[in-house]
């Protein structure tokens, strides 16, 4: 699965950018980004102290900024909800 850098680069030449945090995590990673048209469906792992948190989220291409921003078209959730998303998919 791509990452969200990836998609960028096919969006723009040169330098890469993804958007800022817009919260206060402690670590944030994205786990993989999916293409949607100049979209992407991005799932990240943020951490905020010792709670884990799983965000999917749609992200837009911004032409102006040259990057991905975050839009409000998404979810997140606590890890125990995303183990019952998983369990609900018939992932273990």
């Amino acid at each position: 699965m791509p990452k969200l850098e990836e998609l960028a680069r096919k969006n723009m030449q040169g330098s890469v950018q993804t958007a800022k945090k817009s919260f206060d995590f402690d670590r944030e990673e994205e786990l993989g980004a999916v293409p949607k048209g100049k979209q992407a469906i991005v799932l990240r792992k943020l951490v905020k102290e010792n709670d884990v948190y799983y965000d999917l989220r749609v992200f837009y291409w911004d032409k102006n900024e040259n990057r991905f921003k975050p839009t409000s078209k998404g979810v997140m959730m606590t890890a125990e909800q995303f183990l019952e998303v998983r369990k609900l998919m018939g992932i273990n």
